[in-house]
């Protein structure tokens, strides 16, 4: 991923180019949960989790990034709109 530093060494960092796919899950308490999964091998790997927050406040949401392999969560992201 285009982030410097990378968000996390042992998922984002790779020397060869990559494909992802996002999938939505069917059942979201909140609208923004889906996961990150990695097709470049031709089959589906699990790559992260994204999770939003049950309670947001107008104009701002709050999304965890958790590793699919290990449950540790990697990035915290507060989207905020600008008007």
């Amino acid at each position: 991923l285009p982030y410097d530093p990378p968000f996390s060494s042992d998922l984002s960092i790779s020397d060869n180019a990559r494909t992802f796919a996002i999938k939505e899950r069917p059942l979201s308490f909140t609208g923004e949960d889906f996961d990150i999964v990695e097709i470049t091998s031709g089959s589906e790997e699990d790559f992260v989790r994204v999770r939003g927050a049950m309670l947001h406040l107008p104009g701002k949401d709050k999304m965890t990034v958790s590793s699919s392999l290990t449950g540790e969560k990697e990035v915290v992201m507060d989207r905020v709109l600008i008007a």
